[in-house]
């Protein structure tokens, strides 16, 4: 019981305060501003901000001069190293992050901060897409062309399952100029945030390079620079034993290197997405049994899931059937529909 009502009611008002400032944030921005509150999170360079005032409020992470969290947050930076602790200002274009796990202090450009306290995606995340081009010409000029490709992943904390496959067909006056198919197949096991080990295997059948059938199994190991919704970048290495299958010509076995480049990257505040992959194979006892393949192009969004894509593939065989030859190129304009969760 309060003896004197005064004391007891400026005690309280002490108290109140002292819960109302324990838990605050602090946001300087370049203009001199300051603003105190809550961090809700960041992603796609934009700070969302709780105040008491104005409730949730959003900022450009560009016009950020300083950060300060009284609890923790999740900080993930660009090569997708996620962080956990709290934020004290640093110098100039910096911020002092006092880790949870280690109690180290590390220091951290704000400009190599991805995101802070990004949602929780689901337990499985799942990336779909399928495309269709056509081509006919009837009259003067008979021709028909039809390409379908169509890919999936599903990605898990540990692990990551990866399927495409594509399909050409090509005719000239009824009589058929190409006809070919790929699919391939690969799992991925991180062993930490960024290595992982990986088997692979595709098929391949191309009637006009004299391809019957060319299978690929084969192993490596993989490191996942960049993970994020914006920019993906992985590159791998690994043995493969290649058996090639040809109509005609002596069938061919070996064993190999791989090498594959898998990239993409969001362009033009997402209005554009440019993608690249590069596998290629070289017999380890002649390397003059090489060959590659690329798919390069730009992905644009259209409405809601329909997107546009603009490819060229490459096909390179340094040691093809005899009276083929070693290059083949595609230029595609297709319409998809792409779906991820």
């Amino acid at each position: 019981m309060c003896i004197n009502q005064q004391i007891c009611l400026g005690s309280l008002v002490i108290l109140l305060a002292s819960m109302s400032t324990a838990s605050s944030d602090e946001v300087h921005l370049k203009n001199g501003d300051y603003i105190s509150g809550q961090i809700v999170s960041m992603e796609n360079k934009k700070l969302v901000f709780e105040t008491s005032y104005a409730g949730k409020i959003t900022i450009q992470w560009e016009e950020v001069m300083s950060l300060k969290t009284d609890g923790l947050v999740e900080i993930v930076l660009e090569d997708t190293t996620s962080l956990n602790g709290t934020v004290t200002p640093g110098e100039e274009g910096m911020m002092n992050l006092q880790v949870e796990t280690v109690q180290e202090t590390v220091s951290v450009g704000l400009l190599g901060v991805e995101a802070i306290n990004p949602p929780q995606g689901p337990t499985v995340k799942i990336i779909a897409r399928a495309n269709a081009g056509v081509s006919v010409a009837k009259g003067n000029t008979d021709t028909e062309n039809y390409h379908l490709d169509g890919q999936f992943i599903a990605r898990t904390a540990g692990n990551r399952f990866t399927a495409t496959g594509e399909y050409n067909l090509s005719k000239d006056d009824g009589e058929k100029t190409a006809d070919n198919a790929l699919g391939f197949f690969k799992y991925d096991h991180f062993v930490s945030q960024k290595w992982y080990l990986y088997g692979n295997t595709s098929l391949e059948t191309n009637e006009f390079k004299d391809i019957n059938l060319r299978s690929v199994l084969g192993a490596g190991v993989g490191h996942q620079f960049w993970e994020t919704p914006l920019k993906n970048l992985a590159l791998e290495g690994g043995i493969a034993y290649v058996n090639t299958d040809f109509d005609d010509a002596e069938d061919d076995d070996y064993a190999a290197g791989r090498w594959s480049i898998n990239f993409d990257h969001y362009l033009f505040k997402e209005a554009v997405q440019f993608f690249h992959f590069d596998e290629g194979f070289v017999d380890v006892g002649d390397i003059s049994s090489t060959f590659i393949r690329t798919r390069t192009g730009f992905r644009i969004p259209l409405y809601k899931r329909l997107t546009t894509t603009v490819q060229y593939n490459l096909d390179w065989d340094n040691d093809p059937a005899p009276g083929d030859d070693k290059t083949d190129q595609m230029y595609l304009f297709t319409l998809g529909y792409q779906f991820d969760r």
